[in-house]
């Protein structure tokens, strides 16, 4: 990526599931700076594997973002880079057990598609449930029925995905 690659508007990815808008460019955003190149850009964050980035606003030289930044997102990739990024990130937060469980998903299973579970399992799939990770499954079971059904949302499909292309532990 070169420098005049780079326009207010532009949606930018590292590659490795942040995404970045530039909403400003030139050197008013660089004239408080000790740094000597005054090209400045002011980008939003709209993905991030640290979430809590998300929506921040930060400047830094043109240069300094051509060097992190790999590529200009086309608009119809930027829903998957971002639901990507939130299932990596909340593959991160969930505790042994949950991810043992989803381990137990075959890998690559789309979101939507039933997945049959034992009545054990009701306890962690209601709390993945909590998690936006898991729908359609049964508020209670009757006393003779031993097996359920449930589905992956799109978050938990990106789940899945983080965790077996990570080995997320």
């Amino acid at each position: 990526m070169r420098k005049s690659d780079v326009r207010v508007g532009g949606i930018y990815t590292d590659r490795k599931g942040a995404l970045r808008e530039v909403i400003d460019q030139g050197s008013h955003l660089m004239a408080d700076s000790q740094v000597a190149d005054k090209d400045g850009i002011r980008y939003r964050v709209l993905a991030s594997l640290k979430g809590g980035d998300i929506g921040r606003e930060s400047s830094m030289t043109r240069a300094g973002f051509v060097d992190w930044a790999v590529a200009e997102v086309a608009t119809g990739e930027i829903e998957t880079i971002k639901l990507a990024s939130a299932g990596a990130q909340l593959a991160r937060s969930l505790t042994q057990a949950q991810t043992a469980f989803m381990r137990t998903i075959e890998p690559g299973t789309p979101a939507s598609t039933d997945i049959d579970c034992n009545r054990q399992e009701m306890r962690m799939v209601r709390t993945l449930v909590g998690k936006g990770i898991i729908v359609a499954a049964p508020v209670a079971m009757g006393r003779d029925q031993w097996f359920f059904k449930y589905q992956l949302t799109e978050l938990g499909a990106s789940l899945l995905a983080a965790i077996y292309e990570h080995g997320e532990e």
